[in-house]
């Protein structure tokens, strides 16, 4: 039983690395996408930029969305992977 539970903590050891692999390379985009707002002119766009610039912002913060729900699904699959491995260590102990 110790055997198995070893090997599922391994499996998700490494899932949760491939994870956080995926939200770092989220996170690389993110901040490049933030660094892109330095290009934005401080002057006031005419029409046709106007709607360049609107769509770009509105990219950004699909962007910046999109990356803080991944960090809280890892949260969540951390915390659940935790509980259910505390909980067979727990009923291991009491066997």
């Amino acid at each position: 039983m110790e055997k198995q539970i070893k090997s599922i903590l391994h499996h998700m050891a490494c899932s949760h690395h491939h994870l956080s692999r995926i939200l770092e390379t989220k996170k690389k985009v993110a901040q490049h996408m933030c660094q892109l707002i330095c290009c934005i002119p401080d002057q006031q766009p005419d029409e046709e930029n106007l709607s360049v610039v609107a769509e770009q912002s509105m990219q950004l913060t699909k962007n910046l969305c999109a990356y803080m729900f991944s960090l809280a699904d890892l949260e969540d699959a951390i915390a659940e992977n935790i509980g259910r491995v505390y909980k067979e260590l727990q009923e291991a102990m009491e066997e």
